[in-house]
């Protein structure tokens, strides 16, 4: 069941990665044209960035979980998931504090963030509780 877990959360991660190169325009032809003045935003892009680096670390955790001790492992998944939901807080913040001309970014604020906002919050949770509880 760990396996399972681990390869579909790492499925999960890979697609938010790919969303948010699209989101930052890396990724020509991309239809988020309409929130460029958004994303070229100085923070806004610190902030898709630090989340492609977090889910690159979490991906890299997952896999190689049998090279930590216990202790080890969950510190390391804890503090990457409080980082994920922080990065994806201080969006949240941070897009309502300041103005970007008409366009309100967090309009469909379940998923338009980063690593899908409200969704990626509840898989890291769901991810974080699983394997902190004990092996039996």
């Amino acid at each position: 069941m760990k396996k399972v877990i681990t390869i579909l959360f790492s499925l999960f991660l890979i697609v938010c990665i790919i969303d948010n190169l699209h989101s930052l325009n890396i990724v020509k032809n991309s239809f988020y044209e309409i929130y460029k003045a958004y994303y070229e935003n100085v923070w806004i892009h610190f902030i898709y960035t630090a989340a492609i680096i977090l889910d690159i670390f979490i991906i890299i955790v997952l896999l190689l979980e049998n090279k930590f001790n216990r202790k080890l492992f969950v510190g390391l998944i804890s503090s990457l998931s409080i980082l994920f939901i922080l990065n994806i807080a201080f969006e949240f913040f941070y897009s309502k504090t300041f103005y970007y001309g008409e366009i309100s970014d967090k309009q469909g604020f379940p998923i338009l963030m980063n690593n899908w906002g409200l969704v990626g919050i509840v898989l890291i949770i769901f991810l974080y509780l699983f394997f902190l509880r004990k092996k039996k």
